[in-house]
């Protein structure tokens, strides 16, 4: 194991800690230190500098002036924009998130988020079928999800991937990937027994409208007002004049 540090004083305290390991002083942003390392014998890189502009240099140079393509870990204590490092495929591990992330699925015994997968942002989840949820008994063609889906099913425990046919039953876990704010309210859906239509569908209502039913323009915009919906469109047939649109406020 090989330790940079630009800092001699932090050396000297982890050389006590870890004598087995060969500490040099150096900056990990300048490519000279990274030469003398003899990269061809690096199997993993683990950073935990603070400074994004830092870190970023420093993937740049293990990624495209060395092109060395092993697994970079990143260890982020600071709050920026981890996207900055996105195109050199790295993974960013989050301490602080982390913690919560581990705290909140244990308050929740029907939800489990991942803890390393993904963006972490409630894109995956996995989610237990409660007995007062209206999708049990439910067929999966019947559904329809939009922007999300169902990777996995757990049935007695075993490991299956759903069909068409597949039937939701009380006890099943489920994991869900999606949009994050659509994913959220399928949880409500499935471990709650909470109503979110039409979000498992879509956030958007559409209605084509004619001048021999007006009545469903008001219905269009009760519907809207009263469910999870978040915009409505109504379409008019050709030649006939009617109100657009309309948007939850």
């Amino acid at each position: 194991m090989k330790v940079v540090d630009i800092r001699q004083n932090n050396i000297a305290k982890l050389k006590e800690k870890f004598p087995q390991a060969d500490f040099i002083v150096g900056d990990s942003s300048s490519l000279v230190t990274w030469k003398n390392l003899h990269t061809e014998a690096i199997s993993q890189v683990i950073i935990t500098l603070r400074d994004p502009d830092i870190v970023k240099e420093t993937c740049r140079i293990i990624r495209e002036s060395l092109r060395i393509e092993v697994m970079v870990l990143i260890i982020s204590y600071e709050v920026y924009d981890t996207s900055i490092l996105d195109e050199y495929n790295v993974i960013v591990i989050k301490p602080m998130q982390l913690g919560l992330d581990i705290i909140s699925s244990m308050l929740d015994k029907n939800v489990a988020w991942p803890i390393n997968i993904g963006n972490r942002q409630g894109e995956i989840v996995e989610v237990q079928v409660m007995k007062n949820s209206h999708l049990v008994g439910v067929k999966f063609k019947h559904i329809r999800p939009a922007n999300w889906s169902v990777a996995l099913i757990y049935k007695d425990g075993k490991p299956t991937i759903p069909n068409s046919n597949t039937r939701i039953k009380i006890g099943d876990r489920l994991i869900i990937v999606g949009e994050p704010q659509v994913v959220k309210g399928v949880i409500d859906t499935l471990s709650k027994g909470e109503p979110n239509f039409p979000l498992q569908f879509g956030p958007n209502i559409a209605v084509v409208c004619t001048s021999s039913n007006p009545a469903i323009i008001d219905e269009s915009i009760y519907f809207l007002k009263n469910t999870m919906a978040k915009k409505l469109k109504l379409f008019p047939v050709v030649g006939q004049i009617v109100k657009k649109s309309g948007r939850k406020k």
